[in-house]
């Protein structure tokens, strides 16, 4: 299997492998929930793909693009190349950066990192067919309800794994 990556942008965010450790997982005494080994193998089976900068998203709870604001404590012009709105409702568009190419028939699943829950966002899953597109894909997430969601730099807001579909 193979999969190919190649950066977008000069300034694109940055990729890793999947990190098995979880704050929540580490509260717990002796760290009980890494003895449960799928839930751990499935923190670490595939790639993350980290916020390049803070940013904080403000949703009122109505259904027009001007009703999300986002905000950063870097350089406020870099957040329209890393986040928008595109379907409006509620939900955040975040740019990958990349340009992702696997063989005939494989396909990326990208989706939230696996056992990182956030409150107020949720993430939206998606099978992209990196075996043909010839452009990079956005990671979309839907606010759960009106309010504000960090993500802070170095955060997972993509994480990837290879799909086969047919």
């Amino acid at each position: 299997m193979r999969l190919e990556c190649y950066k977008i942008y000069d300034v694109a965010p940055e990729i890793v492998p999947g990190r098995s450790q979880r704050e929540w997982m580490d509260a717990f005494p002796d760290r009980h929930p890494y003895r449960c080994l799928p839930l751990t193998m499935a923190n670490s089976t595939g790639w993350e793909i980290l916020c390049p900068m803070d940013i904080k998203i403000v949703w009122n709870g109505g259904p027009a693009k001007e009703d999300i604001a986002f905000f950063t404590t870097g350089d406020p012009a870099a957040i329209a190349s890393f986040a928008d709105s595109h379907f409006m409702r509620g939900i955040v568009t975040f740019h990958t950066g990349h340009l992702f190419r696997t063989p005939p028939g494989w396909g990326l699943w990208a989706m939230g990192a696996p056992n990182w829950p956030r409150d107020g966002i949720s993430p939206l899953t998606g099978l992209v067919e990196t075996d043909w597109l010839p452009f990079p894909f956005t990671m979309n997430w839907a606010m759960t309800r009106p309010g504000e969601v960090i993500f802070r730099k170095g955060e997972p807001f993509c994480f990837i794994t290879l799909m086969e579909h047919k």
